[in-house]
């Protein structure tokens, strides 16, 4: 994964994060449940990372999440 960057998650990657969480762990609730924690006053946004890939993805496009 070259020139990978990690950067901190906004909202627009919100979709990405869901698209990614309900693939790898093959139930579309999962995603659901990751944005029912955003919700809570628990959740640490800071602590809520992305992995930004380099072009041909978009430019800036999520392709994962860790928090």
């Amino acid at each position: 994964m070259d020139d990978v960057t990690i950067r901190a998650e906004e909202p627009a990657d919100a979709a990405a994060i869901g698209a990614v969480v309900a693939a790898a762990f093959g139930d579309p609730r999962i995603a659901t449940l990751v944005e029912d924690i955003r919700a809570t006053d628990d959740f640490v946004p800071e602590w809520s990372l992305v992995a930004v890939a380099p072009p041909p993805r978009p430019e800036g496009a999520a392709r994962g999440g860790a928090g």
